[in-house]
């Protein structure tokens, strides 16, 4: 029997690398999926964000760390300068790169990511423009994260690409304007949907990068 009352399907997007505890008891995944956890997670995240409402003018959803900071033209503060552009430039050939900068305790660390379906200048651009709002959005803070329409930027003082303990997430509620008149079923759809990109992104695409889309 067809439930036939309206829902608002409310999702929650969330970005963040479990615990190495979280990740052993939780998630009985093949030890080399693990290498693409960040990129899958993305996708999956940002399929959600795709048909959601978010408008391209908005303020991209962002994190700041506000634990730690630098100071205004320390050693921190240019190796950041010199980390941004440079992974914006390393993202040319697959739209993919982590670099560092430094030496420790000043060293820091950074990931770029673009959408599979953007082209390079498209990627370059957004990463471009993701740099400079972050930098306005947590000023002097040294871990931060954005996460525009095209692209995915995070800097720490931290390393933080081959761990799986992190401490950046991204969570946002997000309201359906549209009802479910099968809510059941319709969830159904989704995790199942999710389930097979991230299969698909993770060993049969060499961007990591998966399309799909299902029917009820």
């Amino acid at each position: 029997m067809k439930d036939s009352t309206p829902h608002n399907i409310h999702r929650l997007l969330f970005l963040s690398t479990p615990s190495d505890d979280t990740m052993a008891s939780n998630l009985p995944t093949p030890s080399h999926l693990l290498t693409k956890l960040p990129q899958v997670l993305f996708l999956s995240a940002l399929f959600t964000t795709i048909y959601a409402h978010h408008g391209a003018t908005q303020t991209p959803i962002y994190v700041c760390d506000t634990d730690s900071s630098y100071t205004t033209n320390s050693t921190y503060h240019s190796n950041l300068n010199l980390l941004l552009p440079s992974l914006s430039s390393a993202t040319r050939s697959t739209g993919f790169a982590t670099l560092s900068k430094g030496q420790p305790p000043d060293q820091v660390f950074g990931l770029a990511l673009c959408r599979g379906d953007v082209s390079q200048d498209e990627c370059r651009s957004c990463l471009s423009t993701a740099d400079q709002d972050l930098l306005q959005l947590c000023p002097s803070g040294k871990s931060a994260a954005i996460w525009p329409e095209n692209c995915f930027l995070r800097y720490s003082n931290r390393s933080f690409s081959s761990s799986l303990s992190d401490d950046i997430s991204f969570s946002e509620i997000v309201c359906d304007v549209g009802n479910v008149s099968e809510p059941t079923r319709f969830e159904h759809l989704v995790s199942e949907l999710l389930n097979k990109l991230t299969e698909q992104a993770a060993y049969q695409s060499a961007l990591m990068f998966a399309p799909r889309g299902q029917n009820s």
